[in-house]
């Protein structure tokens, strides 16, 4: 079950850091690959994203090989640590 909660965590904090990533929504036709201009630009994306997670080092590892191969020029800097110090950082941060 604490499996389960760190897996569905780990989701939980690169969906929210990938909703960041996004390009505004633009009109237009699609290129000759098929894709819109919000889709060509996501997939474009680049640039650096800190994750702050508690989970383990071999489920990072899973998490940042499946990013990567979807977004292969943003960098990700992983900042592991323990629940309690990702809580206090947590509550700094709801704080500022």
């Amino acid at each position: 079950m604490k499996i389960k909660w760190n897996v569905m965590a780990a989701t939980l904090v690169v969906t929210s850091l990938l909703a960041g990533c996004g390009a505004p929504k633009t009109e237009g036709t699609a290129s000759s690959s098929g894709q819109t201009g919000s889709e060509a630009a996501v997939s474009n994306a680049s640039g650096e994203i800190n994750v702050y997670t508690a989970i383990e080092d071999e489920q990072i590892k899973t998490y940042l090989t499946s990013f990567k191969e979807q977004y292969p020029d943003i960098k990700v800097n992983i900042v592991r640590d323990s629940t309690g110090i990702m809580c206090e950082l947590k509550q700094i941060l709801v704080l500022r």
